[in-house]
C-alpha cells in the first residue's frame, strides 16, 4: 500500500508542478471552453509534411483500414460498454468496465501502474495519436497550424490543430479519414508491440468463466530468462449467492491456497489447469487460509460442457527477477528487464484503451466527430437531424461511463473523507 501512495503522491506533485508552470508562463497557454488548456508549438509539423508527401500510396490504403477499424471499434466499444454496465447493475460482484488510468490506483485484474510508467506511456500514446492525425490532415492537403500538449481538466493530452475551415470543405470520407487516424495509430502501435514482444494483455475473464476477471500477465513466456511469477495465493473477490461455492461455505475475502492438492505457490500452472478443466458435477477440494471446502461444480450457463462454481478472484502474484540474475548482477540491474516489460505492457494496455475509448460516438472525441460526419451523410446534410443523433449518442455514452465510474467515485470520496470522519468521531 505504501508503494501505491508514493505513486499517487508523485502524480499529485507532478500536477502541482504543472499548475505552477501554467501560472508562471500564463501568456504562453491558450484556454478554450475554460477547461481545455493548450500549449502551442510547431514540433513535428515538418515531419508530418514529409511523411504525407513521401508515402501517399501507403497512406491511401492504410486509410481504408483506418476507417474500417474506426467504425468497427465504435460498434465494439459500444457493445462492451453496454455489456459491462448491464453486468455491473445486474450481476453481483462484477467489476466496473471503465477505470481511471492513474498511477497508484489499483484496477482489478491489473498490476498497479507506477508513476514513471504512467508518464512515459501517456506521452507515447498521445504523441502517436496526434501525429497520425496531422499526417492525414497534410495527406488531404489541409494545413496543420500547430501541435503541442494540452490538459483537459486533469487529463493529459497532446493535440494537432488542423485548419478547420479547410477541413470542413473536404469530402466526408476525407474528414473521417483524419478523425479515425489517431485511434488507428494507437491500435496499430499496440498490435506492433504485441507482435514484437509477444505480450498478452492481462486476461480479463478466465477461459471457463469461473471468474469475472483475473490478472495473469503472461510475461513468463516472453521473459523466461529474466523473470518469474511468484504466486502467493488467490483472494476471493466475490462469491455469488446460491452458487456451488456459496453452498460449500466459501466467503468473500478468503485466500485460496490450493485446489485438489495443487498448491498455488508451488505449482501455479497445475492450479490454473485444475480450474480450467472443470466439468459439471466434478467435485473439487478448495483449500483456503480458513480451512478446506468440497465444492461440486454446476453447469455453466454460457457453456454446458464447462463447470461453474460462482467465484470471482484476484491472483496475488509478484513478477520478480530470477534469483540467479539477482545473485549475479544485484537487485537494481536484475529488475531493469522487468521494468521495461511492464512499460511495454502498460503501453499496450493504454494504447488499446485510449484508442478504443476515442472511438466512442461521444461529444468531442474522435468517434464523436466520425459519428456526426457519418450522420450528416445518412441524413443528406440535414444538420439538425444529424445533431440530434449525435446528442443522443453522446448522452447515452456519458450515462454509461458515469455508471461505471460510480464505484471509483465512491472509493475516492471514502479516501478523501475518511480522515475527516475519524476526526469528527
Amino acid at each position: 500500500a505504501c508503494n501505491m501512495n508514493v505513486d499517487l503522491l508523485m502524480a499529485l506533485i507532478f500536477y502541482l508542478f504543472l499548475i505552477l508552470i501554467y501560472y508562471r508562463y500564463k501568456d504562453k497557454f491558450v484556454v478554450q471552453n475554460k477547461v481545455f488548456v493548450l500549449y502551442k508549438t510547431k514540433i513535428g509539423l515538418r515531419l508530418m509534411e514529409k511523411i504525407a508527401r513521401k508515402w501517399p500510396r501507403l497512406l491511401k490504403y492504410a486509410g481504408y483500414v483506418s476507417i474500417f477499424v474506426g467504425f468497427s471499434g465504435m460498434v465494439l466499444m459500444l457493445a462492451i460498454l453496454v455489456k459491462v454496465t448491464k453486468d455491473l447493475i445486474f450481476v453481483p460482484g462484477s467489476p466496473p468496465g471503465v477505470a481511471p488510468v492513474l498511477p497508484g490506483v489499483p484496477i482489478p485484474g491489473m498490476p498497479t501502474l507506477s508513476f514513471f510508467h504512467w508518464i512515459i506511456a501517456i506521452l507515447v500514446v498521445a504523441t502517436v495519436h496526434e501525429f497520425l492525425h496531422g499526417v492525414y490532415a497534410r495527406f488531404i492537403n489541409v494545413n496543420v497550424k500547430s501541435s503541442g500538449f494540452a490538459f483537459l481538466g486533469p487529463i493529459l493530452a497532446a493535440f494537432v490543430e488542423p485548419d478547420d475551415e479547410q477541413l470542413n470543405k473536404k469530402t466526408k470520407k476525407e474528414q473521417i479519414l483524419v478523425y479515425s487516424a489517431g485511434p488507428f495509430a494507437n491500435v496499430l502501435l499496440a498490435l506492433m508491440l504485441i507482435f514484437l514482444f509477444g505480450l498478452s494483455i492481462p486476461a480479463i475473464g478466465l477461459t471457463n468463466d469461473i471468474t469475472k476477471y483475473t490478472a495473469i500477465v503472461d510475461m513468463e513466456k516472453l521473459a523466461n530468462k529474466t523473470v518469474e511469477a511468484d504466486f502467493k495465493h488467490i483472494t476471493l473477490e466475490s462469491v455469488e449467492d446460491g452458487s456451488p461455492a456459496s453452498i460449500a461455505g466459501l466467503k468473500k475475502g478468503e485466500k485460496i491456497i490450493g485446489i485438489n492438492s495443487k498448491i498455488i505457490n508451488e505449482d501455479a500452472e497445475g492450479f490454473f489447469l485444475e480450474l480450467g478443466l472443470l466439468k459439471p458435477n466434478d467435485e473439487i477440494e478448495i483449500m483456503t487460509d480458513l480451512g478446506s471446502y468440497n465444492v461440486v461444480a454446476a453447469e455453466n450457463k454460457e457453456n454446458a460442457s464447462k463447470g461453474y462454481i460462482g467465484i470471482s478472484f484476484k491472483p496475488e502474484a509478484d513478477i520478480v527477477p530470477k534469483k540467479e540474475l539477482v545473485d549475479r548482477y544485484g537487485k537494481f540491474v536484475a529488475e531493469i528487464p522487468l521494468w521495461l516489460m511492464m512499460l511495454v505492457n502498460w503501453a499496450i494496455i493504454i494504447n488499446i484503451g485510449v484508442g478504443l475509448f476515442n472511438l466512442l460516438p461521444l461529444g468531442p472525441v474522435d468517434g464523436g466527430k466520425m459519428f456526426y460526419t457519418l450522420m450528416l451523410g445518412v441524413f443528406k446534410n440535414n444538420e439538425s437531424r444529424a445533431k440530434k443523433a449525435y446528442v443522443v449518442a453522446t448522452v447515452f455514452c456519458i450515462a454509461l461511463i458515469i455508471i461505471n465510474l460510480m464505484p471509483w467515485i465512491e472509493k475516492l470520496l471514502v479516501f478523501l473523507f475518511k480522515p475527516l470522519l475519524m476526526l469528527v468521531m
